[in-house]
């Protein structure tokens, strides 16, 4: 089934991750970095200014966290935050980060087969890394919500890409420097191989959090 899938692809090229407006895309992302003391466990992923002082990540990074910060390109100061948003399902969760002034980025339109993209991450929770990558196939996934327990179906790209655990959350940027998508999970069998919230979810899941800014329940532990 992860043939079907995940088809074949051209390899991307390494020449978008060096173009001008990635690498000004590339400044509003930052390092994810929760702790959560009933379950004695610190985590990291990778988010990014989606709207003025609002970073969208993945659920399953913060999930079960009672403190969470970002780090510009994950660097220098640790700013808190707080997780407005939440939704376990589609696996998206967004963090409210008052002084935060990096620029929000754009969020384009959902992509075909065959476009590349730069994975822009935190792989292994080290230092920012640009990887470029390709779409595999958009599909009509069936999953599970982050806790395997609820049956969801959501639109998904598989990529052709080198995606590791910390990446998760990372933007998708493509050539002009707008967010395509989101990485939420690395293959279980295939190295090449990563997926992504296709980016309609993204402006969904923005518009749902619109007025949100209260601090919201983020449900048990996970872990990345």
């Amino acid at each position: 089934t992860e043939a079907l899938l995940a088809p074949t692809v051209d390899a991307p090229s390494p020449d978008l991750v060096s173009v001008a407006t990635v690498k000004r895309a590339v400044k509003s992302v930052v390092r994810v970095e929760g702790t959560s003391t009933s379950c004695n466990l610190r985590v990291t992923g990778t988010g990014f200014v989606a709207r003025s002082g609002y970073v969208m990540t993945n659920a399953h990074v913060v999930a079960g966290v009672n403190e969470v910060g970002v780090r510009i390109l994950g660097k220098g100061r640790l700013y808190q935050g707080t997780v407005v948003y939440f939704d376990p399902a589609i696996d998206i969760a967004i963090i409210r980060v008052g002084k935060l002034r990096s620029p929000a980025l754009t969020i384009g339109s959902d992509q075909r087969r065959g476009t590349e993209v730069v994975v822009s991450g935190f792989p292994g929770g080290g230092h920012l890394t640009l990887v470029p990558a390709r779409v595999r196939s958009v599909v009509t996934s069936k999953g599970t919500d982050i806790y395997g327990t609820r049956a969801v179906r959501r639109q998904i790209y598989a990529l052709r890409a080198d995606v590791k655990q910390g990446d998760s959350g990372a933007p998708l940027i493509a050539a002009d420097g707008s967010v395509v998508g989101m990485v939420f999970a690395s293959s279980a069998t295939d190295v090449e191989t990563g997926y992504a919230l296709v980016s309609s979810l993204l402006t969904d899941a923005l518009d749902e959090a619109k007025s949100a800014d209260t601090q919201v329940d983020t449900g048990a532990c996970v872990g990345d």
